[in-house]
């Protein structure tokens, strides 16, 4: 299972629609859809899209094991 599809299932679990985690987060619906399918545009930093992931796994209390 990817990192996406595990905040999606953490959502959906908390009964959370992707509007109102990125409205909660000051993030684009765009950017949460993005994550969860793991489809991120070229357009995000990769800094920012580290901090976007790590705010996403603190709202929805999911911890992922680091992949090196």
């Amino acid at each position: 299972m990817n990192s996406g599809s595990t905040l999606r299932q953490a959502r959906e679990k908390a009964g959370l629609t992707q509007q109102t985690v990125a409205d909660r987060l000051c993030l684009k619906l765009t950017t949460v859809c993005e994550i969860e399918a793991d489809t991120i545009s070229s357009g995000i930093a990769p800094t920012f899209l580290r901090g976007y992931i790590c705010a996403l796994m603190q709202n929805l209390s999911v911890f992922l094991k680091a992949q090196f």
